[in-house]
């Protein structure tokens, strides 16, 4: 309610009455969804002291994300990107450990622009991931792996 008087900057009856609805429905909606998602995520601290990696490969992946669109542009090299699918262990789909696990990794290998994660096929223990720029070292540095 107190968003809705800070962007109406009013306080109009109507307003207040339309304002107690929208809010009264959204909280009554994320009650009813937060007890029935359930959803938990545990990381681990060790995870997030491995984010150094990120800003690193940002810079990294800009500097050959731009040659790329250089050589692309100028006619040299016409860019193709590709698919990699790197070995991941997805861990047990209910975990909220693995979940956690999964969901930073996603983050992680997307941020940087040369690559995202378009998915983790969980049956052959992959992730799918689109690189504009072939780079085989760059996912597994992401991961901790090298």
């Amino acid at each position: 309610m107190a968003l809705w008087v800070l962007f109406t900057s009013t306080v109009n009856g109507s307003e207040a009455i339309g304002g107690i609805g929208a809010s009264s429905v959204a909280a009554t909606l994320a009650e009813l969804t937060r007890r029935h998602a359930a959803i938990g995520f545990r990381p681990r601290l060790r995870w997030f002291l491995r984010a150094w990696r990120i800003p690193v490969q940002i810079v990294a992946d800009t500097a050959v994300v731009f040659g790329a669109l250089a050589r692309h542009l100028s006619g040299r090299k016409r860019m193709r990107g590709s698919l990699r699918a790197v070995p991941f262990h997805h861990g047990r789909t209910g975990d909220p450990r693995a979940r956690a696990r999964r969901a930073l990794a996603v983050l992680g290998v997307s941020v940087p622009p040369n690559s995202f994660v378009l998915g983790i096929d969980e049956d052959r223990d992959e992730m799918l991931v689109h690189q504009l720029v072939d780079d085989e070292r760059s996912i597994p540095r992401l991961l901790g792996r090298a």
